[in-house]
């Protein structure tokens, strides 16, 4: 138990940083947004459902951030540790394959599960308190399902890039860039099939849950068959 409890801070350590990243990130689409809604009301402050409504809608666009931050952390997983070598270093310790990656998935996992909770709870107990009729008008920027279906996406492909090469920029890019490439996608393909556009996007959860499942079943796969120099 000892030697898990040293895993999981070294890698909560190791992602510091990009977990302080993840919440400025979702604060600043906060303040940006509370900023927006207060300039139409100055000098005067907005009102209680005013205010709800920024914290609904601006609360759905944050979701809309989760799965960059879930990129940043898939992809950072694995090679950050092979840059600096701590990887070769790693593998001649104690601690089994299973148990390195446990660690590395559990700070993840409790990383974006903390961020998003926090998220939940602005849009659904913080708002509802200020007003029990407040409004999304920014509903099409995020909504929980998508976020999670995002982050699964980004972080199982970051997770299977950074399980591969030396280094996090590939697999951190990869992950950042697969939400786009992966709607282009079937977009692409709902206009050579005659398909239309909204039953593709209907589609856009599942395929972007069942993608992020393999590339990241796949990912551990290749770390644990791995030899490390």
């Amino acid at each position: 138990m000892k030697k898990m409890w040293q895993l999981l801070w070294k890698d909560y350590r190791l992602n510091r940083g990009l977990m302080v990243l993840g919440v400025l990130g979702l604060i600043g689409v906060y303040l940006v947004g509370l900023a927006t809604e207060t300039t139409y009301t100055w000098p005067a402050l907005p009102g209680s459902k005013v205010w709800a409504d920024a914290i609904l809608s601006y609360g759905h666009m944050a979701l809309g951030v989760m799965p960059f931050i879930a990129a940043l952390l898939g992809g950072n997983a694995i090679a950050c540790e092979r840059a600096d070598r701590s990887a070769h270093f790693l593998a001649y310790l104690p601690p089994t394959k299973a148990q390195i990656l446990s660690s590395k998935f559990i700070v993840i996992a409790c990383a974006l599960g903390i961020l998003g909770s926090g998220n939940l709870l602005m849009i659904y107990v913080i708002a509802p308190l200020l007003s029990p009729d407040s409004e999304n008008f920014l509903y099409m920027l995020g909504s929980p399902s998508a976020a999670l279906a995002g982050c699964i996406l980004t972080l199982g492909i970051g997770w299977l890039g950074s399980a591969y090469f030396e280094k996090p920029t590939i697999p951190v890019l990869a992950a950042l860039t697969s939400p786009v490439v992966l709607s282009f996608g079937l977009f692409a393909l709902a206009a050579v099939c005659g398909i239309s556009k909204f039953e593709v996007a209907e589609w856009s959860g599942s395929v972007a849950f069942s993608i992020g499942i393999a590339a990241f079943f796949l990912g551990t796969w290749n770390y644990f068959h791995r030899v490390e120099p």
